[in-house]
């Protein structure tokens, strides 16, 4: 595995969407499977607010998507 650090700013943070809150726990990146028929964007972010209240996820064609990620505060499609 070979990590590499793309920009000097989190993919995604409070500034992202003000239903987000302040404090974005766990955010994990999954590159999509070709083998996934209903691609929502070929990347998906998982996180949560601290607080437990959401479960926002987000999805992108490219992790650097010029057009940015697309949320759904109400939670994600499970990849299993």
């Amino acid at each position: 595995m070979k990590v590499r650090r793309l920009i000097d700013a989190p993919i995604i943070s409070a500034a992202t969407d003000a239903n987000l809150g302040e404090n974005i726990q766990g955010p994990s990146l999954v590159r999509v499977p070709d083998w996934v028929d209903s691609l929502l964007g070929r990347y998906y972010l998982y996180f949560a607010d601290h607080t437990g209240k959401l479960y926002p996820f987000g999805h992108a064609r490219a992790v650097l998507s010029f057009q940015g990620w697309a949320l759904q505060l109400g939670g994600g499609p499970a990849l299993v």
